[in-house]
């Protein structure tokens, strides 16, 4: 079957529509693909400059939604080389260890600022729960908890650090740390 004219430009009618067709798709798609482009640059800028915040929580951690309202410490009274001290000492304590451990709670205790630093309360309810002191152990709990509502945790490089979960349950229950 031969085509006859008015069939040719039938056919060049639809090819050209085809072809203004996807131009006018490509051009769309070039904007969408731009669109797409510019959204995940500023979510990228705005999870690396600490706008947008992505991460995990547990259901007992709180959400603070106004940071200003909050008073941050940006230093840390317990540096590396006192949680290296700390992750030394190996329990049971012989008198030399006591002697070591005593030291190293006297020299945090005479930094300034130990109170607010929750490593630092932390070291301090293992030492009261070494000595079996229990107000000494529900002194640095409280704190550690009051730390955590701020927002600030215990550094995750000491060894033997405890939730506050398992602390509150050692004192209600009463363990022994033997």
């Amino acid at each position: 079957m031969n085509p006859t004219t008015n069939d040719k430009a039938n056919i060049t009618k639809s090819e050209s529509k085809r072809h203004f067709g996807s131009k006018k798709l490509w051009i769309g798609g070039g904007a969408a693909a731009l669109l797409v482009a510019v959204i995940v640059s500023l979510v990228f800028i705005s999870l690396h400059s600490g706008v947008l915040y992505f991460g995990f929580k547990s259901p007992d951690q709180e959400v603070i939604l106004k940071a200003s309202d909050q008073q941050f410490i940006l230093r840390t009274v317990v540096c590396d080389d006192v949680i290296e001290q700390y992750n030394s000492i190996f329990i049971p304590l012989d008198d030399a260890g006591w002697e070591f451990f005593d030291q190293l709670i006297n020299d945090i205790k005479s930094k300034t600022g130990y109170e607010e630093d929750p490593t630092c309360q932390s070291i301090q309810y293992f030492y009261s729960w070494q000595k079996q002191d229990i107000d000494g152990m529900k002194k640095a709990l409280n704190a550690l908890k009051e730390l955590r509502k701020r927002g600030l945790f215990v550094d995750n490089m000491l060894r033997n650090n405890l939730d506050i979960t398992t602390m509150d349950a050692i004192i209600t229950l009463g363990i022994d740390h033997d």
